[in-house]
């Protein structure tokens, strides 16, 4: 009895959001990935990497995205969401910050979300992006404004 030869099967290649917002950015723009890649200065090969996540959007390709397809401020946050989530890390920018004695507070605020984000169940973190989204906004839900907020309601 012969023994017959097999050949492992290739894994199947699972599309990233990434890879999705430049296919859609190049349909509305009917361009293909050779296209993109030469308008951002890079090989097809190394677009196709990025797509397939073998290999980062750096900030200078980031940067030659939006200034080649004339992305928008909602494009631009998406892509860098989209970026953060095929990376898998986010950076959290501290060089607007004003008040230097409050530099540790932010630094240790973001930490504790870096440390714990992975426990939160759904819930938690729909609680806490509502609550960051009423800060960011200026405003809680009840219409007020958080600086004239005294407590917070659980």
């Amino acid at each position: 009895m012969a023994l017959k030869e097999t050949t492992p099967k290739k894994e199947e290649k699972k599309s990233t959001n990434l890879a999705k917002f430049l296919k859609i950015l190049r349909v509305q723009n009917d361009e293909l990935l050779g296209n993109m890649a030469d308008n951002i200065g890079i090989k097809p090969s190394y677009l196709s990497s990025i797509e397939a996540n073998r290999r980062p959007l750096t900030d200078e390709l980031r940067a030659k995205l939006v200034e080649s397809y004339n992305l928008d401020e909602e494009q631009q946050q998406k892509l860098d969401n989209l970026v953060a989530e095929a990376n898998r890390t986010v950076e959290v920018n501290l060089e607007s910050v004003r008040d230097e004695s409050l530099l540790p507070e932010y630094v240790d605020t973001a930490l504790l979300f870096a440390k714990d984000l992975s426990k939160m169940s759904s819930i938690e973190l729909s609680r806490i992006k509502s609550l960051l989204n009423e800060f960011h906004n200026g405003f809680t839900t009840e219409g007020k404004s958080i600086e004239n907020r005294t407590s917070v309601k659980k």
